[in-house]
């Protein structure tokens, strides 16, 4: 079924969804934190890979906006190339907390349980860069590194609402799964 379906699955790097996320980044009244760039010579050139792959994946666009948090390169261990990480920690504290739940893994764990033959797995590449953000919500998403100063039109990793508002998603764009198995039997 896989290789006959094959078309159904995307293996670009990058692949952005027609979803929007909302509700992400509800602050109370504040002004803008901002901060200068850390600077590290040793990333500035994978720092501008990064920046330079985001923008003609259309995940990021320069910014004006008065937001500005500090992004740097995190190494990986296994040799691959590092990721971006935006230090969200001023924005996060002005932000209204979602307090919609996550799923608890004992509960996941159980439901997997019950007597099911077959499993199959979802992996995301990049998940929260599938989602875009409104434009509204642009300028708080903005991080600068020393080539600049860009916001994000994703939904990006850091933002404290990420994780919920992801899971909300998800749980929408998969609703049918709880029925699919009646579709195979």
């Amino acid at each position: 079924l896989l290789i006959q379906y094959s078309k159904l699955f995307d293996n670009s790097r990058h692949n952005i969804s027609d979803i929007v996320i909302h509700n992400v980044f509800n602050t109370v009244p504040h002004t803008p934190p901002t901060s200068r760039p850390h600077r590290n010579p040793h990333t500035h050139e994978e720092t501008q890979r990064l920046i330079d792959e985001f923008l003609a994946a259309g995940l990021i666009q320069e910014s004006s906006s008065p937001y500005a948090a500090p992004a740097f390169i995190v190494p990986r261990k296994d040799n691959r190339p590092g990721r971006l990480v935006v230090d969200y920690r001023a924005l996060n504290k002005i932000t209204i907390p979602d307090a919609s739940p996550l799923p608890h893994g004992e509960d996941l764990l159980q439901e997997l349980g019950k007597g099911y033959q077959y499993f199959s797995k979802f992996d995301l590449k990049s998940g929260y860069h599938q989602f875009r953000i409104p434009p509204s919500d642009r300028a708080k998403t903005a991080f600068v590194v020393s080539q600049g100063h860009y916001e994000f039109l994703v939904l990006s990793m850091g933002p404290q609402n990420a994780p919920a508002s992801f899971q909300k998603t998800m749980c929408q764009v998969m609703m049918w799964g709880k029925y699919l198995h009646q579709v195979w039997t």
